[in-house]
C-alpha cells in the first residue's frame, strides 16, 4: 500500500488491445475520456456515434437498434422549438431539416453496425440509474430535448431491472458478435442535479447491477473496469477534479488511462506509445518561423518517423 493513497491492483486482462483491435465505446461522457486517449495513440475506436447516453435502458435501446439495423423513420422524430428531435439520441443531432436528420442518423447507424460487427472490445459506461419515462410511449428517453417535465416521469431504476436489462443486452451482443469482449464501467462523474444523496443511490444501483449481470453471464468475455473506484477511492481529493467538483481533471484522466493501459493495452506496445506521444507533441508544436529551412527539415524528419510506424504497424490509424 502506498504511503499516500490506496492503490487498486491492475492485473493484465485478455484479449489485450493492440492496433488490430476495434474498440467501440458507448454511454456516459466519461467514456469520451478513454476514447480520446485511444484515438490519440492511434487505436481503432468508435465512441458514442449516436451521442452521449447515461441510462442503461437508453444505451440498450441504441445498441439493439444498431444490431438489428433498424433505420430511423419519420415516426421516430418530433418537432419542438423550430427543430426536429429524437428521444433516442443526443440533442446535437437535432436539426431544422427532418430529411437531413434522418439521413445523418442512418449513415451513423450503418457505420456503427459494421464497426460493431468487427469490434473486439465494447466498453459500456453507465452514468445514472435515474431515467425519464415518456408518459405516452412508456420508454426511458436518452434526452428530453427541453420538453416540458409534464411529458415525463422521473424514475430510479431498481437494481433488479438494470441487471435484467444488462443481462439481455449482453446476450444479444454475444449472439451478434461472439468474439466481442465487453467491459462494463461506472462513470465517476456525479449527477449533482439529482442531489448528492440521490446520486449516491443511483451509482449504488448501477454498481450492484453491473456486478450482478457480470456474474449471471459466467463468462470471461464480460468484465468490469474500475474507473469509478480509481477516482473515488484512490484519487479521493478534489484537486483531481475540474472547478465544478464533478468531473475528473486532466491529471485524473491521465492516471485512469495509465491504469486502463496497465490492464488492457498490449504490454509490448509501451515503447511504440511513447514514440506516438512524441510525434503527437511534435505535430502540436507551433513554430515561430514555419517557412524556415530548419522547420521544413523538422517536418521531413517527422514524416519519416510517421512512415516508419506505419511500416511497422500497418493496422495503426492514421495521424
Amino acid at each position: 500500500m502506498s504511503s499516500f493513497f490506496l492503490e487498486i491492483k491492475n492485473p493484465k486482462q485478455t484479449p489485450q488491445i493492440d492496433f488490430k483491435s476495434h474498440v467501440f465505446l458507448m454511454g456516459s461522457c466519461f467514456g469520451e475520456n478513454i476514447s480520446s486517449k485511444l484515438d490519440y495513440y492511434k487505436f481503432s475506436c468508435l465512441s458514442n456515434p449516436l451521442g452521449i447516453v447515461f441510462h442503461p435502458m437508453a444505451i440498450t435501446t441504441l445498441l439493439i437498434r444498431i444490431i438489428s439495423r433498424k433505420s430511423f423513420t419519420r415516426e421516430d422524430f418530433f418537432y419542438h422549438q423550430e427543430r426536429w428531435h429524437c428521444y433516442e439520441v443526443h440533442s446535437k443531432f437535432s436539426n431544422p431539416c427532418l430529411d437531413q436528420m434522418i439521413l445523418d442518423l442512418n449513415i451513423r447507424l450503418e457505420k456503427s453496425y459494421h464497426f460493431l460487427k468487427q469490434t473486439s472490445h465494447l466498453i459500456l459506461t453507465l452514468g445514472t440509474a435515474y431515467g425519464y419515462e415518456h408518459f405516452d410511449t412508456k420508454k426511458i428517453v436518452a434526452n428530453c430535448h427541453k420538453m416540458p417535465q409534464k411529458h415525463f416521469e422521473k424514475k430510479l431504476s431498481t437494481i433488479s431491472s438494470i441487471s435484467q436489462i444488462l443481462g439481455k443486452l449482453l446476450r444479444t451482443i454475444q449472439d451478434f458478435n461472439p468474439d466481442i469482449t465487453v467491459l462494463l464501467t461506472l462513470s465517476p462523474i456525479r449527477h449533482i442535479k439529482d442531489g448528492i444523496i440521490e446520486n449516491n443511490r443511483s451509482k449504488a444501483h448501477l454498481l450492484a447491477a453491473i456486478h450482478q449481470s457480470i456474474e449471471s453471464q459466467n463468462s470471461d468475455k464480460v468484465t468490469y473496469f474500475h474507473s469509478y473506484e480509481i477516482l473515488l477511492d484512490t484519487l479521493r481529493e478534489y484537486r483531481f477534479y475540474t472547478p465544478d467538483l464533478l468531473h475528473p481533471n486532466a491529471v485524473a484522466i491521465d492516471y485512469i488511462w495509465e491504469q486502463f493501459k496497465a490492464s488492457w493495452i498490449a504490454k509490448d506496445l509501451e515503447n511504440v506509445l511513447q514514440r506516438i506521444d512524441k510525434i503527437q507533441k511534435s505535430i502540436a508544436h507551433k513554430p515561430f518561423y514555419p517557412n524556415s529551412n530548419s522547420h521544413q527539415l523538422f517536418l521531413e524528419k517527422l514524416q519519416e518517423k510517421i512512415q516508419d510506424l506505419y511500416y511497422e504497424y500497418p493496422n495503426m490509424q492514421k495521424f
